[in-house]
């Protein structure tokens, strides 16, 4: 089973969501793709729950984007 998220790029840089991914490569397999101003994300193979994996990557997306160690 697959789970996909649509991501802004004007909210969330590409950049960002590459090093969210990266993080989470042992958690889950996640494909991605861009359009119209979009990263879609596919998650499978997770490790955990597929939903809670999800809303978990989600979270650590914004304390990414919020972190000033990474800004």
């Amino acid at each position: 089973m697959s789970t996909k998220i649509s991501l802004s790029k004007e909210i969330y840089p590409v950049q960002t969501i590459e090093r969210a991914i990266a993080d989470y490569a042992a958690l889950a397999s996640v494909e991605t793709y861009e359009e119209n101003g979009r990263v879609t994300c596919c998650f499978s193979q997770c490790r955990y729950d597929e939903e809670l994996t999800v809303n978990e990557f989600l979270n650590y997306l914004v304390d990414l984007l919020n972190s000033t160690a990474y800004a």
